[in-house]
């Protein structure tokens, strides 16, 4: 039996700031696969400067520390990896998660769990902070008003209560063996392949907020490195950033 990496080192938090921000600063004393977890956040923060709301003693919010090699897919497999493991997860527990470019986590359009990565880049290894938010007994008061219509928790979409400990517990076990499987010769293609079987808009027609500028056009997929493909105008786009995609209201598919 492989020996497990991540959760084989919990830290558990009253009250942090951030728990990304915490191994940030702690990273040179923090061994591969540790756990940072926090029951409150006072500053908890999303992709693209979003902030992170989490309501004390409802969620989880952890980050996990990690480091890998200097390689082509190495970024984008921190991105689409941890989403594949919490939607394994969660439709073990009969909840029909799908995941959101590049790692939202997604039921019925409610967004249920959200992924931050962050990375520092060294010549030849690159240290991966994992933050991970999941919103399991939240209900809909415990959200921020302007929040309510796109948000959900584990209880608001199956109607039943669950245990933190537990659902942290077996959210560890499914990352650590979908982290060990990607080490795996072949454990790319399966990655992708599974990211694209669970992604909520494949092949539907998707608007592309972009520093550049917006774009418009199919989802595709996710090519051999783990960028978004776009089909757009008869031509294929590669989308080499974690630009923000949303569904588009109308089906034309001519673009």
């Amino acid at each position: 039996m492989n020996e497990r990496l991540i959760g084989a080192h919990i830290i558990r938090l009253n009250r942090v700031d951030s728990t990304n921000d915490y191994v940030k600063r702690k990273l040179s004393t923090l061994s591969a696969g540790t756990v940072v977890i926090a029951a409150e956040q006072t500053c908890g923060r999303g992709r693209g400067g979003h902030v992170w709301t989490s309501c004390r003693g409802k969620g989880l919010t952890f980050s996990i520390r990690l480091s890998a090699r200097t390689g082509a897919r190495t970024v984008p497999l921190y991105h689409l990896f941890p989403a594949v493991a919490i939607v394994d997860f969660l439709r073990s527990e009969n909840i029909a998660a799908q995941i959101k470019w590049p790692n939202d986590i997604v039921v019925q359009g409610r967004k249920i769990a959200g992924i931050l990565v962050e990375t520092i880049s060294y010549s030849q290894r690159v240290d991966v902070i994992l933050g991970i938010g999941l919103n399991v007994n939240d209900d809909e008061a415990d959200f921020p008003q302007h929040l309510r219509c796109s948000v959900g928790s584990m209880k608001s979409v199956s109607g039943k209560e669950y245990s933190l400990k537990a659902v942290f517990n077996k959210v560890l076990e499914f990352l650590d063996r979908l982290y060990s499987d990607v080490q795996k010769e072949d454990g790319w293609l399966a990655l992708r392949d599974k990211w694209v079987d669970y992604c909520a808009h494949i092949h539907r027609p998707v608007n592309i907020a972009r520093k550049n500028g917006a774009a418009a056009g199919i989802f595709r997929g996710i090519d051999d490195y783990g960028f978004a493909v776009i089909e757009s105008k008869g031509q294929q786009l590669v989308v080499r950033d974690y630009a923000h995609i949303s569904l588009r209201e109308d089906h034309d598919t001519r673009n």
